[in-house]
């Protein structure tokens, strides 16, 4: 039987999971929050606002999914508590799709905590994007004691050809031809390492001068703020540069000569596979999944996490060695053709559906 959709969006925009499944011919229906324009604004009246349009969302999503009685109701993050207590309530099953790694599963703030554990104990399926991940969430379900719980790893996937062959604005940087590039990615966030990328840009400028350094993502604000905090030298700003968040990562790629994924905690990462499809090789931290996408030697260099001294060293031996850069490219893509196909990634997914399907 056909499997219908129904996906509740409490977004300003339409997002990206609405738009695929227009262009896919499914038929969604989306609740969309009120007062939008209202909720983007500062001040006290705004926040009201924002709240209160919040609140008619959730009982408009409420009464939807009570009207169209879904199958299952799928969750595709641990940061949003209500759809888990909406098939609680109308005795639905759920699918929780772990995204996330141990900031958020196992949050410091005693307020987050409780709206996590609502998730964890009252949900039964799990699909997680990493080994690492899933290893997360039974210590999650055995502290919440949650014994019921079936857990099951299914690894992001990309289809390498369309991603790397769909059209895109080029990025807005003239690279000398002398100079090669090491580019990040990413939002601003303590997590995504990006202090540490921009302390070993530092370090291999004092010594070189035959690259630069490009940070994308965030705004150029936060970006100038976290320049003065860190103390960089200012006269090494002409070869530390910034582009603000872009939507299609191809174009940072294009540029790239080396990406570093320095994120000091991370779930999975798609941003690696993403990396490895454009055949850009890869120094990543040593944690999470960052480890499962490369544990093939020869995939990608590792070095620890927040150790700008150690980044460095690297970035300078594989600037010296193209023989080295260009088979680790070559390795990753082609371990990513093997693995994290998109492929495997739908059937991965359509197997886990079916079985709680299936579930007395």
């Amino acid at each position: 039987d056909p499997i219908n959709f129904l996906c509740e969006e409490i977004e300003y925009g339409e997002g990206d999971l609405v738009n695929a499944a227009e262009t896919s011919g499914i038929s969604i229906k989306v609740i969309k929050k009120p007062f939008a324009n209202l909720c983007r604004k500062k001040g006290f009246l705004a926040r009201v606002i924002n709240k209160f349009a919040s609140f008619v969302s959730l009982v408009s999503c409420l009464f939807l999914v009570k009207k169209e009685k879904p199958s299952i109701i799928y969750v595709n993050t641990v940061a949003n508590y209500y759809p888990v207590l909406f098939a609680k309530l109308l005795g639905i099953k759920t699918i929780v799709h772990v995204r996330e790694s141990d900031n958020y599963i196992f949050p410091g703030n005693r307020r987050k905590k409780f709206f996590v554990d609502i998730i964890f104990k009252n949900s039964k399926n799990f699909i997680c994007v990493s080994n690492s991940v899933n290893a997360l969430v039974e210590k999650k379900l055995t502290d919440v004691g949650n014994k019921q719980g079936v857990v099951v790893t299914v690894y992001n996937g990309i289809d390498c050809n369309e991603f790397s062959g769909s059209p895109r604005d080029a990025l807005p940087l003239v690279i000398p031809k002398n100079k090669k590039v090491v580019g990040y990615l990413g939002n601003l966030v303590p997590r995504k390492g990006l202090a540490f990328f921009l302390k070993a840009a530092e370090s291999v400028l004092k010594k070189r001068n035959d690259v630069i350094f490009v940070a994308v993502g965030g705004d150029s604000d936060g970006f100038e703020k976290l320049i003065k905090e860190l103390c960089i030298n200012q006269n090494l700003k002409s070869s530390i540069l910034h582009i603000p968040f872009i939507k299609k990562p191809q174009a940072a790629f294009d540029k790239f000569d080396i990406f570093c994924m320095t994120s000091l905690a991370e779930a999975f990462g798609r941003v690696n596979i993403e990396a490895a499809c454009m055949k850009v090789p890869v120094i990543a931290t040593a944690v999470g999944g960052n480890k499962e996408v490369f544990q093939e030697d020869g995939t990608a260099e590792f070095v620890s996490p927040g150790d700008p001294d150690e980044l460095a060293a690297k970035i300078s031996y594989l600037l010296d060695n193209e023989d080295i850069l260009e088979q680790l490219a070559i390795n990753a893509y082609q371990r990513v053709q093997r693995v994290f196909t998109i492929e495997r990634y739908i059937a991965g997914c359509e197997s886990v559906i079916e079985s709680v399907l299936k579930q007395q």
